[in-house]
């Protein structure tokens, strides 16, 4: 899969619409988390950024700013000295959730991204592609597609 900046203007449409699906996928709960989710997938396939590539990296980023976001929605919310422990418990609880809510979902897109960039198009052209070729061919093109990746971005094993 190409950079963005190495996209031909087909292959930037395709890629933005993979994107737009992805978030909508992803059903995150405000529209900062959406922009964050989104800008997090294009930079990942942008070597100009300093997360190209680097599956690790741009998901701890996407964490902690998607943290940095419920943090304020806490912290700007009023509530009383005697409901501290239980907003601290709250708070450590919406936290651990975040983390594990937007990591999976990230990993999901990122790959979901790929494989749908490989066969030109999103989750519709995957299960068309499914579909059309059976479900051996397209668990051949899908495993070679993930383990590629998987070695790119420095995770396998």
């Amino acid at each position: 899969m190409p950079s963005i900046d190495k996209m031909t203007t087909e292959e930037k449409e395709l890629f933005d619409s993979i994107v737009e699906e992805q978030v909508a996928l992803a059903g995150l709960e405000s529209e900062a988390e959406e922009k964050l989710f989104a800008k997090a997938m294009v930079d990942f396939f942008d070597e100009n950024s300093e997360t190209y590539n680097d599956f690790s990296l741009a998901q701890t980023e996407l964490i902690e700013q998607v943290k940095e976001i419920s943090t304020t929605t806490f912290e700007n919310d009023e509530i009383e000295v005697s409901a501290k422990k239980i907003f601290d418990k709250t708070f450590a609880i919406e936290k651990a959730r975040v983390q594990v809510k937007v990591g999976v979902k990230f990993a999901g897109a990122v790959f979901s991204g790929a494989i749908g960039f490989a066969i030109g198009g999103g989750v519709e052209a995957i299960q068309a592609f499914i579909i059309k070729k059976g479900k051996k061919e397209a668990e051949k093109l899908f495993t070679k597609t993930v383990v590629s990746r998987l070695k790119a971005w420095e995770l396998q094993n």
